[in-house]
């Protein structure tokens, strides 16, 4: 990596999103498909709820996205917060 930082990251849940709608579903799909309960799944979506290797698996089954792609998101993210946070 080049300590580059980029200008923009998005969270995890706005490619679950995306991937839902990619596939017609919606929250309940993935709540159906993946054993999530609403306020479950709502908080991984919104952010409040980490993405764990537990939980990324059940996202690369659901979705056939490897599991590593959901992690990696999720640290992209998290590092360009704290960017940010610093002066």
């Amino acid at each position: 990596m080049t300590g580059r930082i980029p200008a923009q990251t998005f969270p995890v849940g706005c490619y679950i999103l995306e991937e839902l709608a990619a596939r017609g579903g919606t929250m309940r799909t993935l709540c159906d498909i993946a054993g999530y309960s609403i306020p479950d799944a709502d908080a991984i979506i919104d952010g409040r709820q980490t993405i764990t290797p537990e939980i990324a698996l059940t996202l690369a089954l659901t979705f056939g996205i490897s599991g590593e792609v959901w992690l990696n998101l999720q640290e992209s993210h998290a590092a360009w917060l704290q960017a940010r946070r610093q002066p």
